[in-house]
């Protein structure tokens, strides 16, 4: 697998667009991700779905944080076991939807989160820790 195909896949998977789930039910089904955004909240967000613009549903309210562009996007690659690094791909890219903010609040975050792929084919069967990060710039949704 490329790394880059990684990465976006990956990313796909924390990106964020719009749910019509609640609260309760997006934390029993979705990926939990923290965003620090630039307004100065941090928020705890479930993304249910694998789309690379599917929205966020903060874990606190209903409000649901709506993608319009990512940056900054990085996925590192480490061993599990040694913390040996293995790969490294950053795009300073800025990826945007085609859509506009249309007179919502909009704010931007960055995130960051890992996993640990046992036995991974791509690295000889290493454990291998994926870590993605990056920038979301988001409409915020009540």
């Amino acid at each position: 697998m490329h790394v880059r195909t990684l990465a976006l896949g990956g990313l796909a998977a924390l990106a964020l667009v719009v749910g019509t789930v609640t609260p309760a039910a997006a934390r029993a089904s979705g990926d939990t991700i923290t965003l620090l955004c630039d307004s100065g909240k941090v928020v705890t967000a479930v993304v249910v779905g694998n789309g690379e613009w599917t929205p966020a549903l903060f874990t606190d309210s209903n409000q649901v944080a709506v993608p319009i562009a990512f940056d900054g996007l990085s996925l590192i690659a480490t061993d599990a076991d040694t913390g040996a690094p293995l790969a490294d791909f950053f795009d300073q890219t800025v990826i945007t939807k085609n859509a506009q903010a249309k007179g919502r609040v909009t704010d931007h975050c960055v995130f960051s989160s890992s996993f640990v792929a046992y036995n991974d084919p791509d690295f000889s069967g290493a454990n291998v820790r994926y870590t993605f990060s990056g920038g979301v710039t988001v409409t915020l949704k009540k």
